[in-house]
């Protein structure tokens, strides 16, 4: 079961609007894709009993998501996320889906389809570079990512070009000082305090409003 949610929202003091939402959950880092297997990433992603403890409904609510909204959801996995993004920003809002592996973006199209879900594009991008559509996202969305990168800076400029004026950052990650943690991860050092989240983002001229 997770633990409740840690939500702070940061204020670009130029053009962006950015929320840290340090929610504790599972670890599938960006980082681990390189030498996991895919198909092993679909069983574990898509297990019922991690879907059921997710809390969808809860995870989204602090997103203030609205229908034509233009969400990234940066290392989407198999998509879980993305599909319930584009529920939510409905039909004229596009989510989309970036990932570092192409089994897992064939895997997203392919769920697609399946449930006609017509709103999301999957995007297959490596650790330099993000392959956005420039100066277009709303909101991004990075789920237990931040951690394993080893250069956040450039990850953060990479997405800070991809946006909007006055867009937003939503970011989840494991509590390093939260010991349920440790079940998804070898150490301590594997996870984030909410000011090792924060400050990545600081220099870019973030800073929490309440």
């Amino acid at each position: 079961m997770e633990n409740a949610v840690f939500q702070s929202q940061w204020l670009h003091l130029i053009r962006l609007l950015a929320m840290l939402v340090a929610a504790f959950a599972p670890s599938h880092a960006l980082a681990q894709l390189e030498w996991r297997d895919y198909k092993d990433w679909i069983v574990s992603l898509e297990d019922p009993k991690r879907l059921a403890e997710i809390r969808m409904e809860d995870r989204l609510a602090p997103l203030d998501l609205k229908p034509g909204m233009v969400v990234a959801d940066i290392g989407a996995g198999t998509g879980v996320f993305s599909r319930a993004l584009a529920t939510a920003v409905g039909p004229s809002g596009v989510v989309y889906a970036e990932d570092i592996q192409q089994g897992l973006i064939d895997y997203i199209n392919k769920r697609s389809k399946e449930e006609d879900i017509r709103n999301i594009v999957a995007i297959l991008g490596d650790f330099d570079e993000l392959k956005l559509p420039a100066s277009n996202v709303d909101l991004a969305w990075s789920h237990n990512v931040l951690h394993a990168m080893e250069d956040k800076e450039s990850l953060l400029r990479n997405l800070v070009a991809c946006m909007r004026p006055e867009s937003r950052i939503a970011l989840t990650e494991w509590d390093k000082y939260d010991p349920a943690g440790l079940k998804f991860h070898d150490s301590a050092d594997d996870m984030l305090t909410p000011g090792e989240a924060n400050e990545p983002l600081s220099k870019f001229g973030f800073y929490p409003v309440e």
